[in-house]
């Protein structure tokens, strides 16, 4: 796909949300020519569960619960620093962890398991383990069909993500959150690749 047609349509989508949009100079997401991927499924389901968790913590969900849940689906190593500090000791910005469902709410558009990404909507449950009923990790991944999203497609949203914390910084547009822009954008930029890995070695996960 090329990066300058994409930003043409993240254009003209923000000119229809009546946002500003960046002029030319403003870098596009990948250079021509790069190979798009998608991070593997069992690492973008492991972080809508690990942001889940952390969010689930910030409505009361007891620490004990919390950290057994995350035993029995067996993927603390996807737990950031940060995470694992709020999860177990409460410690850190609880409003930090409460915007995580929407960085959350990227990973499972990516995962193709909701329809959209509006950016004018706060993230609901839609595609998310059912905490409240008990639902496990396991039965969350059986009861659940992936669809990922086609690395073009995935690229498209990042984009217009981008140009969109761009406007977040440069005017208040009624109905953006700039929080919710940037999460989701942490996410997609973790979650869609070009060539390879961050190239400085540092993984940063949303």
């Amino acid at each position: 796909m090329d990066p300058a047609a994409l930003r043409s349509e993240s254009v003209l989508e923000l000119r229809r949300l009546g946002a500003p949009a960046p002029g030319r100079r403003y870098p596009l997401t990948y250079r021509p020519g790069a190979s798009i991927g998608v991070r593997p499924v069992a690492e973008l389901e492991a972080r809508v569960a690990v942001l889940h968790i952390a969010y689930a913590r910030t409505l009361g969900m007891p620490t004990e619960r919390a950290m057994d849940w995350l035993l029995d689906a067996h993927i603390l190593r996807f737990v950031e620093q940060g995470e694992w500090r709020f999860i177990v000791h409460g410690d850190g910005d609880s409003r930090e962890h409460a915007a995580g469902i929407e960085a959350a709410a990227a990973l499972c558009w990516v995962l193709g398991l909701r329809d959209d990404l509006d950016p004018l909507a706060r993230a609901d449950g839609r595609g998310l383990p059912d905490l409240r009923g008990g639902e496990r990790y396991a039965d969350w991944r059986s009861r659940t069909l992936t669809a990922v999203r086609e690395p073009a497609e995935a690229a498209a949203l990042l984009d217009l993500y981008s140009c969109l914390d761009w406007s977040c910084h440069e005017a208040r547009t009624p109905g953006l959150d700039p929080v919710l822009v940037a999460r989701r954008l942490g996410a997609l930029e973790w979650a869609v690749t070009f060539d390879q890995y961050p190239s400085d070695g540092v993984d940063r996960a949303p």
